[in-house]
């Protein structure tokens, strides 16, 4: 009974590596490309609607140039400096975000493999994610989930129904985090 035991859990540790997912190094990915894009987007905008503007009344962009720094730079390369810089800026996030992935999959094997021995492989049956647990989550203190996950979610509507939710309310935090007083002790 053993020796099957352990061949599924191998097993099944083996095929969980395909569902690492960390939840945490998307969310980060997905902040990364917002500020990158709200950054770029209006600038480039910009210098695209102005050289329209300068091509429709029959001008030429190109003659015209701005000084940046110690350079002058024309409306096009300018616009070309801008897409050149939000691209290295996608890639600087996706380099952080593989950085991200490959330093909490070690401990997402783990958490894998721990789920496919305690569930005798079962969890692995389970449609979507519902058999998934995020070692990523768990490391930046979510271990029910993510913010938005059912059971922290429920926590707080009914502390809000009760009037003690938000950030700032005492009693809120002491029931989220039991042991924030504690550690507080050692320094907040």
């Amino acid at each position: 009974m053993k020796k099957v035991l352990l061949v599924i859990s191998l097993f099944c540790f083996g095929v969980s590596q395909a569902y690492a997912d960390p939840n945490q190094c998307r969310l980060a990915k997905n902040d990364g490309y917002a500020s990158i894009n709200a950054y770029y987007n209006p600038r480039i905008k910009q210098v695209v609607d102005t050289i329209k503007e300068i091509k429709d009344s029959g001008g030429d962009p190109s003659s015209i140039a701005i000084k940046i720094g110690d350079k002058f730079y024309t409306l096009p390369e300018i616009e070309a400096k801008l897409r050149k810089e939000k691209n290295i800026g996608f890639a600087t996030v996706d380099s952080g975000v593989d950085d991200c992935v490959a330093q909490v999959k070690p401990y997402q094997d783990l958490v894998d493999g721990f789920v496919d021995v305690t569930t005798g492989g079962i969890a692995k049956l389970l449609p979507g994610k519902m058999g998934f647990v995020d070692a990523s989550d768990i490391l930046a203190g979510y271990p029910l989930g993510g913010k938005n996950a059912l059971i922290p979610k429920a926590r707080e509507d009914i502390l809000k129904s009760l009037g003690i939710g938000g950030k700032n309310n005492e009693i809120g935090k002491r029931l989220r985090d039991p042991l924030r007083d504690v550690r507080c002790i050692f320094g907040c």
